[in-house]
């Protein structure tokens, strides 16, 4: 349990507690990170349960490294949690019972500046005419009957791979930097079209 206390609250001090159910170090190797989170996903899928993980903290803080890492070199396998649950999940859905039947679906977004982008578009042209057919800023939405929470108009593709799943983190991690590095040049661009 961490407490923080507010003392520059308005409403004078507040104490505002967080749970975690555990707390990775910079010593923490890959490993033992896909052993504590991604495992326990994994079997949660296979159970029919949507799953998250979701990364926050501060620019440098080793979110992508930790998330997305895909490289192995000098004998030590650092990839990050991300290929190490798409690997454990195709590998586990080889495994299962031959008479079930799974659906695999990938998305990529990112959240930048209070925005909402889809990431899985292939060049700049994409990107823009993407903006252009709403689909920056996209919207939360919650369907109660079936789908839970959800981001609206977001890309979805079918897979059946984890090398296609690598394929789709790869085009979203190109174009995060894309969207991060020109929104200002895409704001001016757009803005001409909604006059």
């Amino acid at each position: 349990m961490l407490t923080i206390n507010n003392s520059k609250s308005s409403q004078g001090k507040r104490e505002s507690a967080f749970k975690f159910d555990r707390v990775f170090d910079y010593t923490t190797q890959q490993e033992e990170i896909f052993e504590e989170v991604g495992k326990p996903i994994v079997a949660d899928i296979l159970k029919g349960y949507n799953c998250t993980i979701f990364a926050y903290g501060q620019t440098s803080a080793g979110k992508t490294y930790t998330m997305m890492n895909t490289k192995v070199s000098h004998g030590t396998d650092n990839r990050g949690l991300a290929p190490r649950v798409v690997e454990h999940l195709f590998d586990s859905i080889d495994k299962a019972d031959p008479n079930l039947e799974f659906t695999v679906k990938t998305s990529f977004f990112e959240i930048y500046m209070e925005r909402i982008f889809d990431l899985i578009e292939r060049k700049l042209e994409s990107l823009i005419l993407t903006i252009l057919a709403n689909k920056v800023n996209l919207q939360v939405k919650e369907d109660t009957s079936s789908k839970g929470f959800y981001v609206d108009n977001l890309t979805e593709n079918y897979v059946s791979s984890d090398a296609e799943v690598l394929n789709y983190l790869k085009i979203g991690n190109a174009n995060k930097k894309i969207s991060s590095t020109s929104m200002f040049e895409l704001q001016k661009l757009t803005s001409r079209y909604e006059q």
